[in-house]
């Protein structure tokens, strides 16, 4: 979908069917730059303004022109360490609101998130201010990262399944105030969050319930209770209601 740009184009790895290598193109001037960058994508989405942004193994976010340029524009934080990204997501604030009302409504604001490893999550606002430094089209929130922080030696389940495993895919409800994501453990947690001020907000909690992490090895019914009991190679044992349908702790 990308018009050809062959001749000025400098390839970086074999992408996938979404952006083709031949279309992300590097000026000579910046190709000493560009080689500093990892050549290993692991995820990558459309923003609202139409360029896209992709994020490597070593957790660099680059942002390509909608033509497939890259003018070697890395967004980040200065005072925040990177980290190894595995998702990311765009949003726009107050879409919703628009479209019930029927016109322009609040004014919106747009961004993305980045979320990875130990279940840390960060969001990106674009930059209002840009016109005085092209550099910096979106900036990282004034509150933290949104991650999930425990006091006690012993970690529940939930706490386990944040804070030690990868955020691998995410979803924003509709109002934007919940955000669903998947992990490398095969759980699906929800968080109530705020977009603008993400670490105010930090209830996680299981979408329906915690599944088994691993294969499952046995299964038996039990009628007169109308349960199932499971067992995995996670070394757990899960009894479940098949006339609640769900997980019974």
């Amino acid at each position: 979908f990308f018009s050809s740009r062959r001749r000025h184009t400098r390839s970086l790895c074999d992408w996938s069917s979404d952006v083709c290598s031949s279309d992300l193109a590097f000026s000579r001037r910046e190709e000493n730059q560009a080689n500093a960058i990892s050549t290993n994508f692991v995820c990558h989405t459309w923003l609202t303004d139409g360029k896209f942004v992709v994020c490597t193994d070593v957790g660099q976010i680059l942002l390509f022109e909608p033509n497939g340029d890259f003018k070697n524009i890395q967004i980040f934080d200065p005072k925040k360490s990177s980290f190894q990204i595995n998702s990311v997501l765009r949003f726009t604030i107050g879409q919703h609101e628009s479209n019930q009302s029927g016109g322009k409504g609040p004014t919106q604001k747009s961004g993305f998130i980045v979320a990875g490893d130990s279940g840390q999550i960060r969001v990106f606002l674009k930059n209002e201010k840009n016109d005085t430094d092209v550099r910096m089209p979106y900036k990282r929130t004034e509150s933290d990262d949104l991650i999930m922080v425990s006091d006690n030696d012993t970690k529940s389940g939930i706490e386990a399944d944040v804070m030690y495993r990868k955020i691998t895919n995410m979803a924003l409800s509709p109002r934007e105030d919940v955000l669903i994501f998947s992990t490398d453990t095969n759980q699906i947690i929800k968080v109530q969050i705020n977009l603008e001020r993400p670490s105010e907000v930090d209830k996680f909690d299981y979408l329906v319930s915690s599944f088994h992490s691993k294969s499952i090895l046995g299964l038996d019914v039990c009628i007169k209770k109308q349960m199932i009991a499971t067992c995995a190679n996670d070394r757990t044992i899960r009894f479940w209601s098949y006339k609640s349908d769900g997980y019974e702790k």
